[in-house]
């Protein structure tokens, strides 16, 4: 027994500086609103607690050496209104990744990932995981929202004005799980998504491209097109009048799998922050995709109101109006109240 003792006093004290140098950080988000959902031609009119990707993850550095850390991060999606609001799984899979990151060099990572193009959103998307999220007219990102088997190198912010990022994308021979001839890899590089992050006290402009990534695009369109992409957004945050301005012009096309496909859109933003914890919102959006010379047009209008309780904390309330005009127009009208905080 006092053997025992002795070891695991030994292994504890081996593991206390290894976990403390490990130093992993917890942390989450439970975003639930309760909302009425009516689409027009469904003569629906439906209210629920619906979780907009809550999420829980953890994430950290170990030091190696004076100029290198490895890096990890692990998170997934959880529904917090308990009904498979998403995706029809209680736990889903989002970003986790390992890798290396040097103060000279940049980052370089393996594992899944938000594509470049996704991640040029910024601070546009006012309404992100709403109704009125950017996606409604735009698609997943012009590419997987969340690419599998990316290697991503992040470089160091260069003249302290300039980071660019690359990701090299596999796709191991198959789509979502489905094998499709035609997007089927075989290379380092099947797809590619890259972009350059412009800096400048509260200015941010992001260029990004996507090349052979595959795609959700919508608007008739298949899932499983492998698709070259160009999104370029900007911010403007006016501090002195509390004033966030926010702007995505985008442009995509496809012709694998017999579709040829051509998408444009995009998304104009504001808030503005008064009285110290409200924030009024406005957001617009809209997109023309053409599929084999069928075009089916896209918007999406949304009003919203924040009220910050605290630290990571804030309660809102929203509205937003979709339409899509194809061979049937249909109107998707969603308001309601929510609660969100962040750990």
């Amino acid at each position: 027994m006092k053997r025992t003792l002795i070891a695991l006093g030994v292994i504890a004290a081996t593991a206390a500086p290894l976990a403390a140098q490990a130093n992993p950080t917890v942390y989450g988000r439970l975003n639930l609103s309760v909302q009425n959902t009516d689409v027009d031609t469904a003569a629906s009119d439906v209210w629920d607690v619906r979780s907009n990707a809550s999420r829980f993850g953890v994430r950290g550095d170990s030091k190696l050496t004076e100029t290198l850390s490895a890096v990890y991060g692990i998170e997934w999606e959880v529904q917090g209104s308990g009904n498979n609001d998403s995706n029809g799984t209680e736990l889903s899979a989002r970003n986790r990744s390992v890798g290396i990151k040097s103060s000279e060099w940049g980052t370089l990572r393996l594992g899944k990932l938000d594509t470049n193009v996704k991640l040029a959103e910024g601070r546009v998307d006012q309404f992100n995981d709403l109704a009125g999220d950017i996606d409604s007219v735009l698609g997943a990102q012009a590419g997987r929202a969340r690419a599998d088997n990316v290697i991503d190198y992040v470089s160091p912010k260069l003249a302290d004005l300039v980071t660019l990022n690359l990701q090299l994308i596999q796709n191991e021979g198959a789509v979502d799980g489905s094998p499709v001839a035609a997007d089927r890899g075989d290379g380092l590089a099947d797809g590619i998504s890259a972009s350059a992050v412009f800096t400048a006290g509260e200015l941010t402009a992001i260029l990004a491209v996507n090349k052979d990534v595959v795609s959700r695009l919508g608007g008739g369109a298949s899932d499983n097109l492998a698709t070259d992409a160009v999104r370029l957004s900007a911010s403007y945050n006016i501090k002195p009048a509390g004033l966030t301005l926010g702007a995505i012009y985008q442009t995509a096309e496809s012709d694998i799998s017999a579709q040829d496909v051509e998408q444009d859109g995009f998304v104009l933003s504001t808030a503005l922050k008064f009285a110290d914890k409200w924030t009024a919102k406005a957001q617009y959006g809209q997109s023309t995709t053409d599929v084999n010379g069928t075009e089916t047009d896209r918007s999406t209008a949304s009003l919203g109101l924040d009220y910050a309780l605290g630290k990571g904390a804030r309660t809102y309330a929203f509205y937003t109006l979709n339409t899509t005009e194809a061979a049937t127009d249909v109107d998707t009208t969603v308001y309601g109240i929510g609660l969100d905080y962040s750990f």
